[in-house]
């Protein structure tokens, strides 16, 4: 039997489709399910940083079926919205997403969408029931769905271009720095002459979903991206790397550099000035840090509550930089298809204890029980610090309310950032407690 949730920050799978389609300029969804869930999305992404610049919950096109389609099926009323839609909305995409009572009574979405496909409509179609899974594999799922359906309702080039990259596995709004760091990763690798295929955020369209059939390799920075890169590379021979978590900070973001430049055979020597360059900007900024740090007690025990990437990323940055000891990490993206989760051998390494859960009650029971002094979580970890009288920073979804357009924690501009932010924590909480 199944025990209950306390607060729960996860969505469900439509919900993980939804939010990742509106990262895609040029993509107009289509949801099959009940009236409340396309705007259920809406409200929930609040919590994710930042709303679609593309699409408001309020005007998702929706087929809103009620008990008439639930008893007699609402194909029709699927077909009816796909054609309004068409009409009202231009599109360079359209995706069908069918929700958990639109497949509960057998809804054929699929034909449906064939049906609208046959008369010219580039229209594709994802069966992301609710009850399938939560958010994470709502992203994986439509993504893998756009590569596997794109090619039979779009004309692609079939030749490869040198040196550009896919970036797969930043889930837009489950990641609440996804735009700065897909902007970073941009930067960083652009500086080497590689062209990134970041596929969500500004500027990205559905030509650039059609070019990524042309990349060299797919980047792959979570375990959500790997069934797309999989499709990729049987498909179309595109091999994929994995850098689960991406990377933070000097030491992390040069080996990934390495790695991606022997992967595309770069010049070697063209990249040392570059690394040299980021490297010197790093310790100028450690050492603008200096007496902070001899100052205030800098080398917390401390507590991760997040995904597996961000842990990754925040507990190799802050435990080997500013030599933090990581007591617990609490994950909380089960890995996919694992009833006992197991953490991987990098992320064991990083804490002392390892937990997965999603519920917010175990998790401030957790965190009490740690006895550490330093929490870096989501928001809903805000009333356990307070009760604890330890500081605390959100750095994982959800955010509550707060406003993220531009910043990252990823790569070199990122560690600078995560720098700023957890010297003003301790520095703020020290002055506070000294009053």
């Amino acid at each position: 039997m199944y025990a209950g949730i306390e607060k729960s920050r996860i969505g469900c799978n439509l919900h993980g489709a939804l939010q990742t389609v509106m990262g895609i300029a040029g993509v107009v969804p289509i949801v099959h399910s009940t009236p409340g869930c396309a705007i259920q999305q809406f409200y929930a992404a609040w919590a994710g940083g930042i709303l679609s610049p593309y699409w408001s919950g309020f005007e998702t096109p929706a087929s809103n079926v009620y008990e008439k389609q639930i008893i007699f099926g609402g194909a029709s009323r699927l077909r009816e919205q796909m054609k309004n839609t068409v009409k009202v909305f231009h599109g360079d995409l359209y995706v069908v997403l069918s929700g958990c009572e639109a497949e509960m009574v057998g809804d054929d979405s699929s034909s449906m969408t064939a049906e609208l496909a046959e008369q010219g409509v580039s229209v594709i179609c994802y069966e992301s029931a609710g009850f399938k899974g939560d958010v994470y594999r709502g992203y994986a799922g439509v993504v893998d769905a756009i590569f596997s359906q794109l090619p039979a309702v779009s004309s692609l080039s079939g030749k490869t271009e040198k040196n550009l990259v896919n970036i797969l596995g930043l889930i837009p709004g489950q990641d609440l720095c996804w735009q700065g760091n897909l902007q970073e990763i941009q930067r960083i690798l652009g500086s080497l002459g590689v062209q990134v295929n970041t596929l969500f955020g500004y500027g990205q369209t559905i030509a650039d979903w059609k070019r990524a059939y042309q990349a060299e390799l797919t980047i792959v920075l979570s375990q959500w991206g790997l069934k797309a890169a999989e499709t990729l590379r049987s498909t179309y021979g595109i091999p994929y790397v994995e850098a689960y978590g991406a990377f933070l900070g000097e030491e992390e973001t040069a080996l990934f550099v390495h790695k991606i430049a022997a992967l595309l055979s770069l010049d070697t020597e063209k990249i040392k000035p570059y690394l040299r360059g980021e490297k010197e900007r790093f310790i100028h900024a450690l050492r603008q840090l200096t007496e902070y740090y001899v100052t205030y007690p800098y080398q917390k025990e401390w507590v991760m509550v997040g995904d597996a990437g961000t842990i990754r990323r925040y507990g190799t940055f802050l435990n080997r930089v500013l030599g933090f000891s990581l007591k617990r990490a609490i994950v909380t993206d089960a890995p996919a298809g694992e009833e006992t989760p197991e953490p991987s051998e990098d992320l064991a390494a990083l804490a002392e204890h390892i937990s997965f859960s999603k519920d917010s009650g175990e998790i401030a029971a957790l965190i009490a029980d740690s006895k550490a002094g330093l929490v870096l979580g989501s928001g809903l970890e805000q009333d356990v610090a307070r009760r604890l009288g330890i500081p605390h920073l959100i750095v994982s979804y959800p955010s509550e309310a707060a406003v993220i357009l531009n910043r990252c924690d990823v790569g070199y501009t990122g560690a600078l950032t995560v720098l700023e932010q957890v010297s003003n924590l301790i520095i703020a909480h020290e002055r506070c407690t000294a009053r």
